[in-house]
């Protein structure tokens, strides 16, 4: 994942590009790059940026190997919040109006139908009206005998609507924050090992924000970076007014929770969950990383 960050114009993919100028694409992960080998052209996800869009693994990509003009894959598109209107249109108002008069002209022109005449006429459609009154007394007198011996036996009612079988739940499993893997909602961050040649300036413009940004968020960052060393870095983040400094930790026990990592290093439970986008509860992966809030308030050593 380390050679994903040693990104140049050539080994960008040349289908990506910005969306009224596909001839121009950004060198670092961006909302505002978009694929124009789909049809419409759609943003991929930040982290396949990394992978794929900014590396000469492009080639790779399955969006890249498909036939043009074909939508982008729902599990590789960024996914935006939006808040849409409902819009009524005259045609659907027209269709919901014809409806409301077909019904009120159904129910007003059914004939009410009396009940006794229902059941005379059940008896017997041809008789005189004495002998259908006649009948139906005969028929009353003999439910009031089967009520008084108790040998009635009522009827079960069938179900028009029958009890669905239960649905199974489908079960997400998370995947953990590896080295050079974006994580968070809100703020976007990744773990990286640093490699030779690089330096604060050249990760900065490759993840879109400022060599001084990076130095605000990293605790205790010894500067210049060396070899091999981890650093935490921002995605699309220029202002860290409102953010603490981090510190990177791997997880390397079985069984451990957030909660129990907020306790060792006496951090807020909240800020923990808020910053890794984890549940407080959840069981954490062995190998994976976790960003750790600090007091910003620190010297940079070097």
């Amino acid at each position: 994942m380390a050679d994903n960050l040693q990104i140049t114009g050539d080994l960008t993919c040349p289908y990506l590009g910005l969306l009224l100028d596909p001839a121009t694409s950004l060198t670092y992960p961006s909302a505002e790059s978009y694929c124009h080998n789909t049809q419409p052209p759609a943003v991929p996800r930040l982290d396949h940026q990394i992978v794929y869009c900014l590396t000469k693994g492009y080639s790779l990509c399955k969006v890249f190997q498909a036939e043009p003009n074909q939508r982008m894959p729902e599990d590789l598109a960024r996914k935006v919040r939006s808040k849409r209107r409902i819009k009524f249109s005259p045609y659907y108002l027209a269709i919901l109006f014809i409806l409301i008069i077909l019904i009120l002209i159904g129910v007003f022109s059914h004939p009410k139908s009396n009940t006794e005449e229902g059941a005379l006429s059940l008896i017997s459609p041809q008789a005189p009206t004495g002998t259908a009154i006649l009948a139906l007394n005969q028929v009353t007198q003999e439910k009031v005998n089967l009520l008084a011996s108790g040998t009635q036996t009522p009827l079960p009612t069938p179900s028009l609507f029958p009890t669905p079988p239960p649905t199974e739940t489908p079960v997400e499993i998370r995947e953990g924050h590896f080295l050079e893997k974006p994580f968070g909602k809100d703020y976007c961050f990744v773990v990286h090992q640093v490699i030779s040649g690089e330096s604060l300036l050249f990760l900065a413009n490759q993840t879109n924000t400022t060599p001084d940004v990076i130095k605000a968020i990293n605790y205790h960052l010894i500067v210049p970076i060396w070899i091999d060393s981890i650093i935490i870095l921002p995605i699309d983040l220029m202002d860290v007014d409102e953010l603490p400094a981090f510190e990177a930790y791997q997880v390397t026990e079985s069984n451990l929770t957030l909660q129990q990592v907020a306790v060792r290093f006496t951090t807020n439970l909240d800020d923990l969950v808020y910053y890794n986008d984890i549940a407080a509860e959840e069981t954490l992966i062995i190998g994976e990383w976790l960003i750790i809030p600090r007091a910003r308030d620190q010297q940079i050593i070097g």
